[in-house]
């Protein structure tokens, strides 16, 4: 899968979640089975950048793929964004 630029903003004190699907031609998902993927964003405010691999799980954040469904997800706490 290529690298890709995104830019979304994120409200202040919300849960925000987005996922990311890999799919072929046909839209059928591709299986990430045995894959990892990594996220890197700056933020605006601080330039701070940060990075993630899909197995991070912790208080803070939550980078996870769905393989059989193409799907990589990342999971922000409300209590993070305020």
């Amino acid at each position: 899968m290529p690298a890709a630029t995104y830019n979304f903003s994120i409200e202040k004190g919300t849960a925000f979640v987005i996922s990311f699907e890999y799919q072929n031609n046909n839209t059928a998902p591709i299986n990430l089975t045995n894959w990892a993927a990594r996220l890197r964003w700056k933020e605006n405010q601080t330039d701070t950048v940060r990075t993630f691999l899909t197995s991070t799980r912790n208080a803070q954040y939550e980078f996870t793929i769905q393989p059989l469904l193409g799907r990589i997800i990342l999971k922000i706490p409300a209590s993070e964004t305020a």
